[in-house]
């Protein structure tokens, strides 16, 4: 498994410590919202990773993680729920901020 990049694990490490402080019942919340929708929407992101860094918009690092936070070969929701909660979101932000400057 492709481990974070150091620029990486300091968001994860950061989100992780606003999620220690925040009320559970918020923190559900975000579990469920932190979730992939379907296989096309895993696929969608998969081939937004690869396009970003076929294109130079994100370095090998970030591309390889991004590319097994969603399930590697064969991207699918169950996946990427696997990891835990900080680094899903970490991934939907870094995957948000792709599509914006696509």
């Amino acid at each position: 498994m492709i481990t974070a990049t150091e620029t990486i694990q300091k968001a994860i490490d950061k989100v992780a410590a606003r999620i220690a402080i925040i009320p559970e019942a918020n923190v559900q919340r975000l579990e469920q919202n932190a979730q992939l929708d379907s296989l096309l929407e895993a696929i969608a992101y998969q081939d937004l990773q690869a396009r970003s860094h076929a294109s130079g918009k994100i370095l090998l690092g970030v591309a390889l993680w991004l590319y097994n936070i969603l399930g590697g070969e064969i991207p699918c929701p169950e996946s990427f729920g696997r990891n835990t909660l900080p680094e899903r979101i970490v991934a939907m932000e870094l995957l948000a901020c792709l599509m914006r400057i696509k």
